[in-house]
């Protein structure tokens, strides 16, 4: 595998899926993936450990080169670089949707994440600018669309008029690389209650104004913003704010918790719950899309909005062994389903379906274009 943005020679084969039909590649060469990586500038790597694990459990015919792009927006060169990589595919893994309109159509996929900003944060001509050069735009041309949840995918579909007739294909985060859990005596006296996040849709106050009146430790991971200080000052329970962590420093935290609480009011799929489960800690989290689908039964679900509901949530996981235990063993089973390889395969399936299974073994060739989908007739990505 090449170093993040290294750039190397390559002798291999042009690109086979341009035409129609083609059949099966005979040159012995691997399907090269190139993995489109943001901007590093704002110190987010969820998305990048989660693709990197992917990377590594990816079917033998598949050569997965990532690339790191230099700029927040957009940088001609990395357009430069990223053609002479000649990939089969090009795969842009999330937050940086504005490249996609510099890649040869047919042969990118675009994977989308969530719609909070455009629908929540702006507004007016300034929403609508942003939903085009971000969403309806640059996901119109491209050969494949990605979604990381069923919400992801009816917001798409909802706010989006281009991608209407398409087909997006549902393809949920892995479970991401964490340390092996460790098994923690509950502390019943003054448990230990981890909070991750702390962006204004992650529900902090209202998980403060929950633990009011219980005696417990809340950590909280996640830088703080405005207000979020004093909120946490004025708490009658012990507080450590840990603003952000290392992935090292993540794991941690999830080992010294008792309960992981995710009450998170909207998300594009819901990352802390596949942590907890992981990492062996009953949870509560939302009873709303998509965190109870993620979620696969295995937590104490609550209203995100009604802090008697959060607060009852945590008290019963507090006072009841029998709970706890249910939601942790079922758990570890609910996270299998979001293994590395199984999501790996799942992305080599669109692969094979855009290059017309030219790489793949066994896959017959297939038309190039995608099957459209309106809403309600679409593939549910199962």
């Amino acid at each position: 595998m090449l170093s993040t943005g290294t750039l190397r020679r390559t002798d291999h084969a042009p690109f086979r899926g341009r035409s129609r039909t083609v059949g099966v590649d005979t040159t012995g060469r691997r399907l090269r993936v190139v993995f489109v990586f943001r901007w590093p500038g704002r110190n987010e790597q969820s998305i990048e450990r989660l693709f990197t694990a992917v990377a590594a459990r990816m079917p033998p015919w598949i050569e997965v080169v990532p690339y790191t792009l230099s700029a927040k927006w957009l940088d001609l060169r990395d357009v430069v670089r990223l053609r002479r990589l000649r990939a089969d595919v090009y795969h842009v893994t999330g937050d940086c949707h504005q490249i996609a309109w510099f890649l040869p159509p047919d042969r990118t996929v675009v994977t989308v994440h969530d719609m909070i900003h455009v629908l929540h944060d702006l507004r007016g001509l300034r929403q609508l600018l942003f939903r085009w050069l971000w969403f309806d735009g640059p996901l119109a041309r491209v050969a494949a669309i990605t979604a990381i949840s069923e919400a992801t995918r009816r917001d798409l579909y909802e706010h989006c008029p281009t991608l209407r007739r398409r087909r997006i294909d549902v393809v949920p985060n892995c479970v991401p690389p964490l340390p092996e859990p460790i098994p923690k005596p509950f502390d019943p006296v003054q448990p230990v209650i981890l909070q991750v996040g702390t962006a204004p849709h992650k529900n902090l106050h209202r998980v403060v104004q929950a633990l009011n009146g219980i005696r417990c430790r809340l950590v909280v991971v996640g830088p703080l913003r405005n207000g979020q200080e004093s909120l946490l000052a004025g708490a009658d329970f012990e507080v450590d704010a840990r603003g952000r962590v290392s992935d090292e420093g993540l794991g941690q935290a999830y080992r010294e918790a008792d309960i992981v609480v995710f009450a998170s009011l909207r998300e594009g799929f819901g990352l802390p719950i596949l942590e907890a489960q992981a990492m062996g800690r009953p949870l509560v989290t939302s009873d709303r899309s998509p965190m109870r689908e993620v979620a696969g039964g295995a937590a104490v679900l609550v209203d995100p909005e009604d802090v008697a509901s959060i607060r009852g949530g945590i008290v019963r996981l507090i006072e009841e062994a029998e709970l706890r235990a249910h939601v942790v063993a079922r758990g570890f089973d609910n996270v299998r389903r979001y293994r590395p390889e199984r999501i790996a395969a799942r992305y080599a399936e669109v692969y094979a379906r855009i290059t017309n299974g030219a790489f793949a073994p066994g896959v017959s060739p297939l038309p190039c274009r995608p099957t459209l989908h309106p809403p309600g007739l679409e593939d549910n990505g199962r």
